[in-house]
Formats: C-alpha cells, sequence, structure tokens
C-alpha cells in the first residue's frame, strides 16, 4: 500500500466522518428536538404515573364508599 491508496482510505473516512456528523443548523435542530425528547419522556412518564396514582386512591374511596352504603342497606334480623 502506497500513499496515494492510504490518502485514498483517509478521505473516504474524512467523507463518512462528514456525512455522519454534518455541521449543519439542520442538524442542530434535529439534535435540539432530539434533546427535548430525551427530557420530555421522563416528564410524561412522571405525570401519567401521578395520575394513575390519584384516579386509584379516587376509585378505592368510591369502592369503601359504596361497601359502606352496602352494610348500612342490608336488614338486620330481630329488629
Amino acid at each position: 500500500m502506497g500513499k496515494v491508496a492510504r490518502k485514498h482510505r483517509e478521505g473516504f473516512v474524512m467523507t463518512e466522518t462528514k456525512y455522519i456528523f454534518p455541521k449543519q443548523p439542520q442538524s442542530m435542530a434535529v439534535l435540539a428536538f432530539i434533546t427535548v425528547l430525551i427530557i420530555l419522556l421522563p416528564v410524561l412518564i412522571v405525570m401519567v404515573h401521578m395520575r394513575n396514582r390519584k384516579l386509584k386512591s379516587i376509585l378505592e374511596e368510591q369502592m369503601a364508599e359504596r361497601q359502606l352504603l352496602d352494610i348500612k342497606s342490608i336488614p338486620i334480623e330481630g329488629e
């Protein structure tokens, strides 16, 4: 392998690097968009988790009230 072949191979690597990481404003916009998505994902997960906990507690309260009402409505024998 001579200098020409090595230079050609290095040029190919540089071309590949420029293709993968282009220095254009468009690539910065894509990077910013991906960053926002990465930040929003945990926020949305926490929000859904908190909402589910709230709904679960409301449902448990309603079930407890319903059980109390069912117990009160059962006639007691002997009265």
